[in-house]
């Protein structure tokens, strides 16, 4: 028993050393972007060029690297013996240092002689050089996150979750180095463009200080790597699990890719109309939006998922329905009032972290960011619903049917990525809204908002789908204290709103910062009152939760 004690103990103290480790992480990109965005708020081509850059990449590992490969190589690995891992480990980062480099390759020197020979303009021609500089990442990352798993298999779980740390302190550093120590915003256009290069350079440097960091540490474990081609059939299983997930997997990144390589023809002018930034402003109010649905939705997904395998292992599907909707309507008190804070809050936090008191990051800047982040977290709550109706799925071994809905989804979603960008924005037009620079037409806009729609029906088709699997459950959806969460979520929103508005606006990053956050205090206590009112046992079980986790 004191042995137990003891393990609990310190997987609990890992627990909470990786959570806060995450939150560093996220605290560290917030301020990455706002150190880029304070540099290249008067050249908003060159984040956009920057951005685009960053973000192929980025698929590929979270395609490849993490997420599906390291599910189906993480029990092969603690299966094998001490002499197994060192061959399965080896032939895991073998082939993907082959296949994915051999990619990266090939795409950087594609990209290079496509800059050196072909007739591009300035943009192009820096996008082309940043690809050739941060093609590579993706290799090395998808590496480092196996090696990251590996970690956690030996017991090890705050360096790997530290890595993330790398990416945006680096690029922090080259920010700082490059413009004496500040977040400079004077520098000509030849020091942008070499600052541009410099970060990009620092994404592949950190890619490579993340394996260079790891491997020691698994060495020391006593675990090493054997390099080879061999294809075992523990190879083989690894492969057989990786690709119905990597398939499900592929659509999101599919869908994601659709909508950065259209927001950038906007930005770029493709489409008949000017939105450059179009690529920086949609990867910014998404970054605002991930911060709610990385802390907490996918938190809750994740915790229910072993309950929800259980309750299909013993063929309890009441039970398992019960459970969805429980886990729902838990993950709706917080992401409920989470998205209608964004919503109300959305100018107001987006002047306070990027718009520096020169106002170079213009007004028209702050508009279309806010619009963005507005129409992502208007789908919040769907987000987090999709990903806890995905698990339920999985749980129950069926792993086709959100695959095939997501399928579709993505072809609806590039209709309303080609129309939506054309749509008059009527928010403008109604409140007379003439910023310099601004389109009257919705632009990046339009693709969150096509993807807030899409989340519904996604969300939608999928709860459909599981209703016919699952037998119904007398009370389960209690759809009174579902109305409950949302008058207490517009409740809070209301108070939110008049507490912003009761609070002078000042260019002094002071006052911006002392609107948002008496719009956070004065929206959490709202909320708190509104919730004790009409959804009364949802508040006592949140709050007995939270003291149940202190105890």
């Amino acid at each position: 028993m004191p042995s137990e004690i003891s393990s609990a103990a310190t997987l609990a103290r890992q627990s909470l050393f990786v959570s806060l480790t995450i939150m560093v992480s996220r605290v560290l990109g917030l301020l990455r972007d706002v150190a880029l965005v304070w540099c290249f708020s008067a050249a908003a081509w060159m984040l956009d060029a920057f951005y685009f850059a960053f973000t192929l990449p980025n698929l590929l590992r979270n395609l490849l690297g993490e997420g599906a490969l390291t599910a189906a190589f993480i029990p092969e690995f603690v299966r094998a013996d001490d002499a197994q891992r060192a061959r399965l480990a080896g032939a895991v980062v073998t082939w993907l240092l082959a296949g994915v480099g051999g990619i990266t390759l090939l795409g950087s020197l594609g990209c290079f002689f496509a800059a050196s020979l072909a007739e591009v303009g300035a943009e192009w021609r820096l996008t082309l050089i940043l690809l050739v500089i941060t093609l590579p990442f993706a290799a090395l990352i998808c590496c480092s996150a196996i090696l990251g798993a590996i970690l956690q298999c030996l017991k090890v779980f705050v360096l790997p979750a530290a890595m993330s740390c790398l990416l945006n302190l680096f690029i922090i550093g080259v920010v700082l180095a490059a413009t004496g120590g500040g977040f400079a915003n004077n520098l000509t256009a030849d020091q942008l463009v070499t600052l541009a290069q410099l970060a990009a350079t620092a994404v592949t440097a950190a890619g490579a200080a993340q394996l260079l960091i790891q491997y020691p540490v698994i060495r020391a474990r006593g675990t090493g790597l054997k390099p080879t081609f061999a294809v075992d059939e523990t190879l083989k299983k690894i492969w057989h699990n990786f690709l119905p997930a990597a398939v499900g997997l592929g659509v999101v990144q599919l869908n994601s890719l659709l909508d950065n390589l259209l927001a950038y023809g906007l930005s770029l002018g493709y489409f008949g109309f000017a939105a450059a930034g179009a690529t920086t402003y949609l990867f910014l109010g998404n970054r605002l939006m991930q911060l709610p649905l990385g802390v907490f939705a996918l938190a809750a997904a994740t915790t229910a998922f072993p309950t929800l395998a259980a309750l299909a292992a013993k063929n309890d599907l009441a039970g398992l329905r019960q459970t969805v909707a429980e886990s729902l309507r838990r993950l709706w008190f917080i992401m409920l009032p989470a998205a209608a804070g964004l919503i109300v809050l959305a100018k107001p936090l987006v002047e306070c972290l990027y718009q520096a008191p020169d106002l170079r990051f213009t007004d028209a800047a702050v508009y279309r960011t806010a619009a963005v982040l507005v129409c992502l977290a208007a789908a919040l709550p769907l987000f987090g619903a999709i990903h806890l109706f995905t698990r339920a799925f999985y749980a129950l071994g069926d792993y086709r049917t959100p695959v095939r809905i997501a399928l579709q989804t993505v072809g609806i979603n590039l209709v309303g990525n080609l129309l939506l960008p054309f749509a008059p924005d009527l928010y403008r037009q109604y409140y007379h809204l003439d910023y310099a620079g601004l389109s009257p037409h919705l632009g990046e806009a339009g693709l969150a908002l096509s993807t807030m729609l899409c989340a519904c029906l996604n969300a939608l088709r999928l709860w459909r789908a599981l209703a016919k699997k699952l037998p119904p459950v007398a009370g389960a959806e209690n759809k009174s204290g579902t109305f409950g969460l949302l008058v207490s979520a517009v409740g809070m929103a209301v108070v939110t709103y008049y507490i912003v508005r009761s609070v002078p606006y000042g260019p002094e990053f002071i006052y911006r910062l002392e609107r948002v956050v008496a719009g956070v205090g004065g929206g959490i206590a709202a909320y708190g009152i509104f919730a004790s009112t009409f959804c009364a046992e949802d508040y006592e079980n949140f709050f007995a939760r939270w003291r149940k986790k202190k105890g």
